[in-house]
């Protein structure tokens, strides 16, 4: 039996672009993309779920889950940025 394919396509994340506030849609974003933005690992990203430091996600069936696009980039925003070593 062949063993399947859980690449995801490119083009998922081509599409991937801050919310159109004049729209008022929020889009949902699946976990790999959610991976994608943050950099953040499946276990990295459900243990900072876990200790309340990233958002919920939503259920969308009995095995899937998303997050509203806003949260995750809102969340990115709310990060500190590192400063290089030295200045």
């Amino acid at each position: 039996m062949a063993e399947p394919n859980f690449a995801v396509p490119r083009s998922t994340f081509n599409s991937i672009a801050p919310p159109d506030p004049a729209r008022h849609l929020d889009r949902i974003l699946r976990r790999p993309q959610v991976e994608f933005l943050t950099g953040l690992p499946t276990s990295s990203l459900y243990d900072a779920i876990r200790q309340g430091r990233f958002p919920q996600p939503i259920k969308l069936s009995v095995r899937s889950v998303g997050w509203p696009e806003s949260a995750v980039l809102a969340w990115l925003s709310a990060r500190p940025v590192r400063q290089p070593a030295g200045r």
